[in-house]
């Protein structure tokens, strides 16, 4: 204390001197200061744990970069196979073939000349094998992270329209994709939004029901500007109903018809006609 007797005028009086001795004997300056001459130069146990901490967490931090570092080799080779459309695995694999599937065959050939990854397709007990849960996995996580910006993308937008085609997956089980077109940073982009199971159902209430329900947020209403399907057998019947009653919540939705027909599909249609 700046103010206190002992730092300006001092004291005259040694009664008054004592009782003021007592009182800075126990004030919590003397204290804190009588504390820090006993423990200085000594070792402090408190910065040591803290160090121990601190060292920990370095290798924890490097051990995660490293990891970092692995999955996105495996997130650009699982993107790199998508973008060339091909396989990511063999049915023969299990049969230890001299093909074990593009991904497998991907990664081996990339680790000859990346001695990190090298390293980790022989000590990993995890991703070695390339599981095919593990594969899902991140195929799961890339389509979130893509779904999101495109989401992202189409709430910006000013309009969009979506087309609609029907397809058949190798069981046989109809679906539907959908592709949403808009313009975004003065690009017109065409973006894919997913397969969708319509096996239960091939009315135009249920497929109306199916993209009003999974495309809701964004704003069919007033931003859906066009519509177009593809007329073939799963919406030849329904296609009339189904760009009517999109028209019911979106009277701004021009309906074109799909020019992008299968030729077996047309002729089929007219000689039935």
């Amino acid at each position: 204390n700046k103010q206190s007797p002992w730092n300006t005028i001092g004291y005259d009086n040694l009664k008054a001197l004592y009782r003021s001795a007592q009182r800075h004997a126990v004030s919590k300056e003397h204290l804190h200061s009588t504390l820090k001459l006993k423990l200085f130069g000594k070792p402090n146990a408190t910065n040591a744990v803290h160090a121990g901490r601190k060292e920990d967490i370095e290798k924890h931090n490097n051990l995660v970069r490293e990891n970092r570092e692995i999955l996105r080799r495996l997130v650009d080779m699982i993107i790199y196979l998508a973008t060339q459309e091909l396989s990511f695995s063999d049915f023969n694999e299990i049969n230890q073939t001299l093909n074990s599937g593009n991904l497998k065959e991907l990664a081996m050939f990339l680790s000859k000349y990346d001695g990190k990854f090298n390293c980790f397709l022989d000590e990993s007990s995890i991703f070695g094998h390339f599981s095919e849960t593990i594969q899902n996995d991140l195929i799961t996580s890339i389509n979130a992270i893509i779904t999101e910006v495109v989401e992202a993308e189409i709430k910006q937008a000013a309009c969009y329209s979506w087309q609609v085609d029907e397809t058949t997956n190798a069981s046989y089980f109809p679906q539907l994709s959908v592709i949403f077109r808009y313009t975004f940073q003065g690009n017109i982009v065409e973006r894919f939004m997913g397969f969708f199971n319509v096996s239960e159902g091939h009315r135009h209430e249920d497929l109306f029901n199916l993209l009003t329900t999974k495309f809701e947020k964004f704003d069919i209403s007033s931003k859906l500007i066009g519509q177009t399907y593809d007329g073939a057998s799963i919406l030849s019947e329904q296609l009339n109903n189904m760009q009517v009653k999109v028209k019911e919540i979106a009277p701004q939705a021009l309906f074109i018809h799909c020019y992008a027909h299968r030729l077996n599909l047309i002729l089929q249609d007219a000689a039935s006609q």
